[in-house]
């Protein structure tokens, strides 16, 4: 591991000390599921209230490659749906999603990897997505 990456590993280690950490790394696609990530967490946390406190989503979206309305549209519902889902559920020192909209490093990518306890992939329509990182 790069110096970068060990340092922001035990920062995440601490930050999420104690929770289960769901960590969703997409590019910004209509089809990549990102939206519907987020409602599930909603779920999650709706019909399991015990969980409130101990699970938390770290999404990481990738840039599009293009800019259009659809790649806006998705951006915009997700981040609606992330200060939806935190304000009904998040309390002081508790945040249940956090949603990242800008560029992150590789090595931060794979500092969330090694603290991560899953990581879910959920395209809703995709081909062969070789781009794991």
């Amino acid at each position: 591991m790069s110096e970068e990456t060990t340092v922001r590993t035990k920062e995440l280690k601490e930050e999420y000390e104690g929770k289960f950490l769901m960590v969703g790394v997409d590019d910004l696609y209509l089809f990549k599921g990102i939206p519907q990530k987020l409602l599930a967490m909603e779920k999650l946390l709706e019909f399991n209230p015990e969980l409130r406190g101990k699970v938390v989503s770290a999404q990481i979206t990738n840039p599009a490659r293009s800019l259009g309305r659809d790649v806006q549209e998705v951006l915009n519902e997700a981040n609606r749906i992330a200060m939806e889902v935190n304000e009904k559920f998040g309390e002081p020192g508790y945040k249940p999603i956090t949603f990242m909209k800008v560029t992150v490093t590789t090595q931060e990518k794979f500092a969330y990897y090694a603290v991560g306890d899953c990581s879910a992939v959920n395209p809703v329509r995709d081909g062969m997505n070789l781009v794991p990182l």
